[in-house]
């Protein structure tokens, strides 16, 4: 599968504080649409409750990882040394099994305890939280040095200069200059700094800055979660494209019964609902063979010949053509009075209802017009149902 399709378009660049109270974070989530990156939104000072709260588990982790047990030392090595020598040049005669060392740009070591990074780490995953990468300290920012106009920068407690795009030196800061940082285009607070480079890395080179047992295990379940979304995604487009192509099929078959007869048998194996569709289209000509509408009918003729007739002193409260013969039983077929039309009104006068029912029964189409009821108000309105046969 095409690696680009596991990379989330989202991912939240986390700088990760651990002192003796507890974990500190602050967060930039970032997006990447239509070739652009985008900082959506970001959070500063956050304890683990608030940091639930605030970051969307279904986005990934990048983490730059400092305080307690995390050291950092100017070191000139080359790429070829061991990190069993790295580690040596920062504490001379500890174990590498305890340690994970980080070398950044062959000028900076970085060492953490094993053992607190990975409860750390551990912590956040049993929240729920996936990682596809980390860094320690502030050096992730070397990664995108070359994005950075200004040669000296300040993180939220490291001053860094910057010089032939990369990282030269580094202190702890003293002072913050309250300037804002221009990163590739985005003016970024320099509280934020960390954790918006450490989210820009993802989408630069998703690699993290040290080896980790831990972190690749974690980063391998995020590609399989993200494997698993995307083949989701697939197999729904697919479906929808199958459903889709499948209602213009069907849509077609309804321009004539012997298409849809025929249709019907060669989608038999797809079309799990065939046989339901085509009983209701059976019951539906049937239903139009005993209401006699099936075809070419003059019901419409009538209705139009029938108001055409009625009197300003006569008010048409409801037409029913075809009506219900009987009281409807839910346990029996309704049955209907073909060739009906029941017509309901109200009168101001009752000589110019009997004037217009005879008018009604001249017409040639009718053969036939009773009275079903008749309420007489005396100088009030007076109400009155036809029953019209043709």
């Amino acid at each position: 599968m095409n690696m680009d399709l596991l990379k989330a378009n989202k991912v939240a660049g986390v700088e990760l504080f651990i002192s003796e109270s507890g974990l500190m974070f602050s967060v930039s989530v970032l997006e990447k649409k239509a070739g652009k990156i985008h900082l959506l939104s970001g959070y500063d000072n956050l304890d683990v409750e608030q940091f639930k709260q605030k970051v969307d588990k279904n986005i990934p982790l990048y983490i730059s990882i400092d305080g307690k047990g995390v050291l950092h030392k100017s070191v000139v090595y080359t790429e070829e040394e061991a990190n069993s020598v790295l580690l040596g040049k920062v504490l001379p005669g500890a174990d590498e099994n305890n340690f994970y060392v980080q070398g950044t740009g062959g000028a900076f070591v970085s060492v953490v305890r094993r053992d607190i990074l990975d409860s750390v780490l551990s912590e956040l995953k049993s929240l729920g939280y996936y990682f596809v990468g980390a860094a320690l300290g502030p050096f992730a920012v070397d990664k995108v040095a070359a994005l950075i106009e200004e040669k000296t920068i300040n993180t939220s407690a490291y001053t860094l200069k910057i010089g032939e795009g990369k990282i030269v030196s580094f202190a702890k800061k003293e002072v913050g200059s309250g300037l804002k940082v221009n990163i590739g285009g985005e003016q970024i607070a320099e509280v934020d700094v960390l954790s918006f480079v450490s989210g820009l890395v993802y989408f630069v080179s998703e690699d993290s800055f040290f080896a980790s047992d831990f972190l690749s295990e974690a980063k391998n379940e995020f590609k399989e979660k993200r494997k698993f979304s995307v083949l989701g995604v697939g197999i729904m487009a697919f479906f929808f494209v199958l459903l889709f192509v499948n209602y213009l099929v069907y849509d077609s078959l309804k321009s004539s019964n012997s298409d849809l007869q025929a249709q019907f048998n060669l989608q038999s194996e797809s079309f799990k609902k065939s046989e339901v569709l085509k009983t209701e289209l059976n019951a539906k000509k049937a239903l139009k063979e005993k209401l006699g509408v099936n075809g070419v009918t003059k019901i419409s003729y009538y209705l139009d010949r029938i108001a055409a007739t009625v009197p300003p002193q006569i008010e048409l409260t409801e037409m029913t053509v075809n009506p219900v013969e009987k009281k409807i039983n839910p346990e029996k077929e309704i049955e209907y009075e073909v060739s009906h039309i029941v017509i309901a009104g109200k009168c101001k006068k009752s000589i110019y209802y009997n004037e217009w029912k005879q008018k009604l029964a001249k017409m040639d189409w009718v053969s036939n017009i009773s009275v079903v009821n008749y309420i007489d108000a005396d100088d009030e309105v007076g109400e009155f149902v036809l029953k019209l046969s043709y």
